[in-house]
């Protein structure tokens, strides 16, 4: 039978023993996880790592082994392994100990939101900005040579490569990346099963194709999955699609292999290709920024 529980409820109390082992390791992590983003700001983030052992062992270790030697299986699994479920698309089998951490922090700092301001950002651009398509970068010594599906070569001084991995590796001639988990979206207008019609969000565990249900403010649903064709009656009563979106390569979360962010002394890579997120995309932007300025 399945089990149904809110985030504030006796089962809840039942747990908070571990709740608390939960919280000291946060806080564990998070005394080491500033000083580092600080030094990846300097430095690669290989370097950034392995000036602290604890987060080098982060980056190797699987979620689970570390949840396992904390000693908050059950949290992990009713709660908060499922938090991680929804913002990955994996199990705690599949991702590192560091990105589970960095997952994790969001149920215990405010979470924001941005909109990117196309527009102003091309008129701040202005003749700078180019809208092209590169299939090809070759880097010389002295100059970089882009080949662009229009047809027009460009040469730079300096590039930074901010594109999905797989795009990075097929540009750059990368050997080996991590692998990308799937994640589709299905818009829907439904009524929901029993207990889950209560929640503006159910999560649910990694053994569930269906990653997540999300109201929406005109009362609608998103519905994740990570199955192209998940059955969604097993969530809804009723429904009718509005609209679905499939990334069949939503986030490179799953391995050990490691990108390296500086390729050459003119060739930089941002992403959040060792660490998942915006703020670790943001901060390799950032250092590629610093590293090219500094040589002027």
């Amino acid at each position: 039978a399945q089990e149904y529980f809110s985030v504030i409820s006796g089962h809840t109390l039942k747990l908070l023993p571990e709740f608390l082992r939960f919280f000291v390791a946060m806080q564990e992590f998070k005394r080491h996880y500033e000083p580092y983003k600080e030094r990846c700001l300097r430095m690669t983030q290989r370097v950034a790592l392995e000036a602290d052992p604890y987060m080098a062992e982060l980056f190797q270790k699987p979620a689970r082994q570390f949840i396992q030697e904390k000693h908050y299986e059950r949290v992990a699994a009713d709660y908060i392994g499922k938090f991680s479920y929804a913002c990955t698309g994996v199990s705690t089998d599949q991702i590192t100990a560091l990105d589970f951490l960095n997952v994790s922090m969001g149920i215990l700092v405010p979470i924001h939101q941005f909109r990117f301001d196309e527009a102003a950002t091309r008129a701040r651009l202005g003749s700078h900005f180019i809208e092209d398509e590169i299939v090809a970068i070759d880097s010389q010594p002295e100059a970089i040579s882009l080949k662009g599906a229009s047809g027009n070569t460009y040469q730079a001084e300096n590039i930074v490569v901010a594109t999905p991995a797989s795009v990075t590796q097929k540009l750059l001639g990368l050997a080996e990346i991590r692998e990308a988990c799937q994640l589709y979206v299905t818009h829907v207008k439904a009524q929901l099963k029993g207990a889950l019609s209560r929640y503006e969000l159910n999560l649910f565990p990694p053994s569930s194709e269906i990653i997540l249900t999300a109201l929406q403010w005109d009362g609608s649903y998103l519905i994740y999955s990570r199955t192209k064709e998940a059955d969604l009656n097993q969530v809804c009563d009723s429904f009718s699609v509005l609209r679905t979106v499939d990334w069949e390569k939503a986030m490179y979360v799953m391995g050990r292999a490691y990108m390296e962010q500086r390729l050459n002394d003119r060739v930089y890579i941002a992403g959040d290709h060792n660490g998942l997120g915006l703020e670790p995309t943001a901060i390799s932007g950032m250092y590629a920024a610093r590293q090219i300025l500094a040589k002027n």
